[in-house]
């Protein structure tokens, strides 16, 4: 199948847990590993997956990881680097709504809020 392109989107952790899953079952459906899928593609949470994949962590190792199963040491290995630094220094400016006029829009009348705009 090396005429094939896997194309992953958004979510955040649970995008990431789809996408997890949907790769786990091609691979066992179809037995077939798609890594070998001539282009990956993915955006936030499918660049997360697709960075995994591509630098070997298996799908199996990818549902266990999600799910907290033991991972194989090739596995446990790549998820090893693939950590988020401690922050050494404090946050430099407070956290602050980004946009007070839309706050006080929310509260005079929440019915026109928009939940992509509010989690913004």
């Amino acid at each position: 199948m090396d005429d094939v392109a896997i194309v992953l989107g958004a979510g955040g952790p649970v995008g990431h847990a789809f996408h997890t899953g949907v790769l786990r079952a091609l691979a066992d459906a179809l037995d077939w590993d798609p890594a070998e899928a001539r282009l990956v593609v993915g955006t936030s949470a499918g660049a997360q997956v697709r960075a995994l994949l591509r630098a070997g962590m298996s799908p199996a190792d990818l549902m266990a990881r999600v799910v907290g199963e033991v991972m194989t040491p090739a596995g446990a290995s790549i998820a090893r680097h693939w950590v988020r630094p401690d922050r050494d220094e404090p946050r430099k400016k407070p956290w602050r709504f980004s946009s007070p006029r839309y706050l006080r829009t929310l509260l005079e009348a929440p019915w026109k809020a928009r939940p992509g705009r509010v989690v913004s």
